[in-house]
């Protein structure tokens, strides 16, 4: 399952592209101060414990004339995973995980199948937690990136360097202020994914619904989380 990809193959190339990313500042006087900033700013976002909001992804394909459009909700939890649920046009979860990932099969969560034998979906699973909890630091091999940091706001577009990547993907951009706000994906043929993140929120845990995303059935590691439920 894909959530920001028609196909598991764009998403696994992403991981790939990913793992090899490299910074490169804007010049030899500036390198301290733009150091200093990113500092900042990863920092930042990596002090949070739990996220949630909402996202809206819209998809421009080629030989398309209408974009596809989703919506849903996401809830990050620092050393847990990243719960990813469309909610319209149609139900679609799954939780990534640092041990695998749980397909979520009913909108209640009566039923799910849990995945942790696969390496490289493990691995995707990784960077996408990455991404939504601002760990960039993870992501620092095989991309050109360069930042745009500005009083109120920040973004990052991150090129490949390798010919046989640029061949699939044209850039990645990611933009935020306190949280991350935007993601971008283009590929070389001119397919775009966009994702919009609203309403975030953070906890420094979660509430016994938002528990129960990172967990089986036959689990109870929720039974100790008592903050109270938030409706969404």
């Amino acid at each position: 399952m894909c959530p920001f990809f028609g196909d598991c193959s764009k998403l696994i190339l992403l991981y790939t592209l990913m793992s090899c990313m490299t910074i490169v500042w804007a010049g030899p006087n500036s390198e301290r101060l733009q150091q200093q900033k990113i500092e900042k700013i990863t920092k930042h976002l990596q002090s949070h414990i739990l996220l949630s909001g909402e996202f809206k992804q819209v998809r421009r394909l080629q030989g398309f004339s209408r974009p596809i459009e989703s919506t849903g909700i996401f809830i990050y939890w620092r050393d847990h995973g990243l719960y990813w649920e469309t909610r319209r046009p149609f139900f679609q979860a799954v939780t990534f995980m640092p041990e695998g990932m749980i397909d979520w099969q009913l909108p209640n969560g009566a039923e799910s199948r849990k995945t942790n034998n696969n390496f490289m979906l493990n691995k995707v699973s990784s960077i996408l937690m990455s991404l939504v909890g601002g760990d960039l630091q993870k992501i620092n091999r095989s991309f050109k990136a360069s930042w745009n940091v500005r009083a109120n706001a920040w973004s990052i577009t991150l090129t490949p360097v390798l010919p046989m990547i640029a061949r699939t993907l044209a850039d990645i951009q990611i933009a935020g202020q306190q949280y991350i706000h935007q993601l971008i994906v283009t590929t070389s043929g001119n397919d775009m994914s966009r994702i919009y993140f609203s309403h975030i929120s953070s906890a420094d845990m979660p509430d016994q619904i938002q528990c129960g995303h990172f967990q089986d059935a036959d689990q109870h590691m929720c039974n100790k989380f008592t903050r109270p439920t938030v409706t969404q």
